[in-house]
C-alpha cells in the first residue's frame, strides 16, 4: 500500500507541475473566455483506466510531434530539444501511470477518474 501511495504522490506531483504551467499561462491572460468540460467522472477497472489515460498521453505526444514537424517544414534549423523534453516528461508520466495501475490491479482495486478540462479562449 505504501508503494501505491508513493506512486500516487509522484503522479500527483507530475500533474501539479503541468497545472502550474497552465496557471502561469493563465496569469498572462489579459482577456479571456473560459469553460469547464467534465469529460470523465467515474470508477473504472484498472485496465480501462490505463487505456483511457494512456491514450490521452499518447495523443498529446503525437500532437507535439506533429507541431514540431510542421515547424521543421517551415524552418529546417528548428531543433527538437523542446519536443524531446516534452515527450520525455509525458513518457515518464505514462510509466508512472502504468506502475500505479499495476498496483491497483494487483490489489483488486478500482480506479476513480475525475477529468475536468478548463478551456481558455485567449484573445
Amino acid at each position: 500500500m505504501q508503494l501505491l501511495e508513493n506512486r500516487k504522490n509522484h503522479l500527483n506531483k507530475l500533474i501539479n507541475t503541468q497545472n502550474q504551467r497552465i496557471m502561469e499561462t493563465q496569469a498572462m491572460l489579459v482577456e479571456s473566455q473560459s469553460e469547464k468540460l467534465e469529460l470523465i467522472n467515474g470508477n473504472f477497472s484498472p485496465t480501462n483506466a490505463y487505456d483511457l489515460i494512456s491514450s490521452l498521453i499518447e495523443n498529446n505526444i503525437n500532437m507535439h510531434k506533429l507541431q514540431y514537424l510542421s515547424a521543421w517544414e517551415k524552418n529546417h534549423m528548428v531543433t527538437a530539444d523542446s519536443l524531446n523534453k516534452k515527450v520525455a516528461e509525458l513518457k515518464a508520466m505514462k510509466a508512472q501511470l502504468k506502475d500505479t495501475i499495476s498496483d491497483a490491479k494487483s490489489s483488486g482495486s478500482t480506479v476513480y477518474i475525475n477529468g475536468t478540462f478548463n478551456l481558455e479562449i485567449l484573445k
